[in-house]
């Protein structure tokens, strides 16, 4: 089970142990589901509190619809300040991930297509399509259901952080961001990468 995700979103344990969503939410808001809250307001379930919820209802877990199958090291940064591009990647590439990056919403698909990453840092305000639209996009898409987003911005607006939550995205961090944070973040939601796990690197 090593190379298992060590946290789930509300939405995968729902799926993995086939019950509703609401019912997971309903379970943490009781105290019979232990879950952590990112700053984005999401909930999230460690594994080990998953398997003892699940064993307590005699509930089988699927983990094999979610798991650490690719390295988790390939993130791909959207947006359109330089800067703020060049900050992150820079910061990603020294913790070991590989990169790449989009600078607006219509390069968001030739970007997922070509580099296939585990995760998607997406700025809220792009210049051509909003974020927003960009995570709906993505989210409408099968093929990528297995990408985690974590929408960007350096607003603080609530109804827009609402708007790409409800869109899919899996977390929210605003700007400036923290790096050592952000990197927690990811390693939330595709485990640390899988070279590190097997000692590789």
């Amino acid at each position: 089970m090593k190379n298992l995700k060590e946290y789930y979103s509300t939405s995968e344990v729902a799926e993995m142990v086939n019950l509703h969503r609401n019912t997971i939410i309903l379970a943490i808001r009781n105290a019979k589901l232990p879950a952590s809250k990112t700053p984005g307001g999401h909930s999230r379930i460690a594994r080990k509190d998953l398997v003892e919820f699940a064993a307590s209802r005699n509930l089988p877990i699927n983990f094999e619809l979610f798991p650490t199958v690719t390295n988790g090291d390939k993130v791909l940064v959207v947006d359109d300040d330089d800067l703020v591009i060049s900050v992150i990647t820079r910061a990603l590439k020294g913790f070991g991930y590989r990169t790449a990056i989009a600078s607006t919403g219509y390069e968001v698909g030739f970007a997922i297509r070509d580099f296939a990453p585990d995760v998607v840092l997406l700025d809220i305000n792009l210049p051509d399509i909003n974020g927003i639209e960009v995570c709906k996009k993505i989210r409408a898409d099968e093929s990528r259901s297995r990408i985690k987003i974590i929408a960007i911005s350096a607003s603080n607006d609530q109804a827009a952080i609402d708007a790409i939550s409800e869109a899919g995205a899996d977390d929210f961090m605003p700007k400036p961001i923290s790096m050592e944070q952000m990197r927690e973040r990811i390693v939330e939601l595709v485990g640390p990468i899988r070279e590190v796990i097997e000692g590789r690197s």
